[in-house]
């Protein structure tokens, strides 16, 4: 795999990121899922351990195992715990990932990556991207999507929302945006423009 070739998906809650990694799918590219990979670290001894040891036995159920609703519970509102649990799974995830790369064909592997430029310090040198794809939408559709697609309350959503960084400023951090705020045809259209560029490192947005 020449490493060259790796772009990395990302986007905030509800901008559509699931849509665009299914097109890259659907159109022969490989995709790594960091969420999918995620739902089985923590079968990584070591790592349940240090999660154990900062967030208390309160996080377990009683065989032991994580109980991944408390868990969520006790960082959703807290960003420095949910930074404390990021910067100890997100390198387990990634030197998965980077396992699970060394089987892909081809010279061009899409990255999944939720929370890329939330933690972009830890990210970036782990995963060492040509580029970065943001999936956007405004922020207004974020909220309607996310109120709809999880049976939310304006408030809930809203709160869900500014956990992450917000979506303009991460649009001024991109290397190119697909702009899914007109449509799943009009998403579709940009990504058949971007997809060239990318295969030829073309270092500007669209």
């Amino acid at each position: 795999m020449n490493q060259s070739r790796r772009v990395v998906i990302t986007g905030s809650i509800a901008t559509g990121k699931s849509t665009v990694t299914r097109m890259l799918i659907e159109r022969g590219y490989p995709v790594l899922d960091a969420d999918r990979i995620a739902g089985g670290i923590y079968e990584d001894h070591a790592l349940l351990s240090r999660v154990r040891a900062h967030f208390g036995e309160t996080v377990l159920t009683a065989e032991g195992k994580l109980d991944r609703k408390k868990l969520g519970e006790r960082i959703f509102r807290d960003a420095k715990e949910r930074k404390v649990l990021n910067r100890m799974t997100h390198p387990v995830i990634i030197k998965r990932m980077l396992q699970e790369e060394k089987s892909v064909e081809g010279d061009l592997v899409f990255w999944d990556v939720p929370l890329y430029f939330e933690e972009r310090d830890v990210l970036e040198p782990l995963i060492q991207p040509t580029a970065t794809v943001l999936v956007y939408a405004t922020f207004e559709q974020q909220l309607q999507r996310l109120q709809i697609r999880d049976a939310l309350g304006y408030e809930e959503a809203l709160e869900r929302i500014k956990a992450q960084i917000p979506i303009e400023q991460k649009r001024k951090m991109a290397d190119y945006i697909l702009d899914n705020s007109r449509g799943i045809v009009d998403l579709s259209g940009q990504l058949t423009e971007l997809l060239p560029l990318l295969e030829a490192n073309r270092p500007y947005k669209i």
